[in-house]
């Protein structure tokens, strides 16, 4: 179970956006839902963008026009018999506000003001969201449930990101199953690839910003194979690459519903995450000799009694198992990954 305000520092971490003063109102208020917490990013967030101005883009439009104006279309103008009335069919390009980042956002407004999620958000939030509704007023909405959000991840709008990555927990209702003041993120992505995003992206930009020295990175690993067309060989990327001096620490992290799989009433675990971590080390410590590599699996911990705390010594590729408990007070989660920081840091 994460505490909403950890989900608040995960989403600092992960998206630098939330370091802005726009976003101090957000840093210092106590949230008592996840959908509260997501609703007031969201307000600080557009508020913020519509006084750098409001994105606008280009956008196909279609009208029957009495002059030419972009291209003609025939079939159209004579099966609408325009040009009886000396007028045109024509398409052009139209550019205004009502462009697909746009639509998102207020999509993402009146999905808060539904009825199954409005109760959760506080009535001067709710204020808030009508009032900036206003200015999306010549915006179309989109269906929540069948938004494009692989059409937003190239979005080049400024300060966009952030915004769509907050619109889309809102229209995909994640963060939301909540017991004792908690959220469980059960549902963070839809897809399988992708229910690490939030986590490995905090991980890393954790390193990044609190440990400049370690060089921390995401990393395509090559395979130290000959013979072989790299075009025919699978990319190897690591989640989290720490780099300090003479060592190198590969961090792959996980989060499942369950750390370990079943095997004959014995937890054990997951072996392909151990194959995938052994092969990042060999291939990266046979690719860069001389230096010391270790690999890491690190775990978001479950409810389960047992978790994969390990230690695996093999020859020449040590590798370890962990579990990051995300439910304990931020302070400690940072003393656990300062303690990963220190372990390439220390003896130095």
């Amino acid at each position: 179970m994460i505490p909403i305000r950890n989900i608040y520092y995960m989403l600092a971490y992960a998206f630098d956006e939330l370091g802005r003063p726009d976003y101090h109102r957000c840093r210092t208020e106590p949230f008592t839902h996840a959908v509260d917490l997501l609703s007031a990013i969201l307000v600080c967030g557009i508020t913020a963008q519509l006084k750098r101005g409001c994105a606008r883009d280009y956008r196909p439009e279609v009208e029957r026009l009495p002059g030419v104006r972009g291209r003609i279309l025939a079939e159209e103008t004579i099966r609408t018999r325009a040009i009886l009335y000396r007028e045109f069919v024509c398409e052009h390009d139209f550019f205004d506000e009502n462009c697909y980042p746009n639509q998102v956002l207020k999509t993402a407004m009146l999905r808060l003001m539904a009825p199954d999620l409005c109760s959760e958000v506080p009535d001067e939030r709710r204020l808030e969201l009508r009032r900036l509704l206003g200015y999306f007023s010549r915006v179309d909405e989109l269906s929540y449930r069948h938004i494009d959000w692989k059409r937003l991840i190239t979005c080049r709008h400024s300060g966009y990101t952030l915004l769509m990555n907050i619109c889309e927990m809102i229209c995909k209702d994640l963060l939301l199953t909540e017991e004792d003041g908690s959220v469980f993120m059960r549902h963070l992505f839809t897809e399988e690839k992708e229910k690490c995003h939030l986590y490995e992206k905090f991980i890393r930009n954790y390193f990044k910003r609190e440990h400049p020295m370690l060089r921390s990175s995401a990393k395509n690993i090559p395979w130290a194979l000959q013979g072989i067309p790299d075009a025919l060989l699978p990319t190897m990327k690591a989640d989290v690459v720490l780099h300090f001096g003479g060592r190198t620490l590969i961090i792959d992290a996980k989060y499942y519903g369950k750390n370990t799989s079943e095997q004959h009433n014995t937890r054990k675990l997951h072996s392909a995450n151990l194959y995938q971590i052994y092969t990042y080390v060999d291939n990266y410590r046979k690719t860069h000799p001389g230096e010391q590599v270790n690999g890491m699996l690190l775990y978001a911990m479950t409810e389960e009694v047992i978790q994969p705390d390990a230690q695996i010594d093999l020859v020449d590729v040590p590798l370890s198992s962990r579990s990051l408990d995300l439910s304990r007070d931020f302070c400690i989660i940072e003393q656990q990954l300062d303690a990963i920081a220190h372990s390439l840091t220390d003896d130095k």
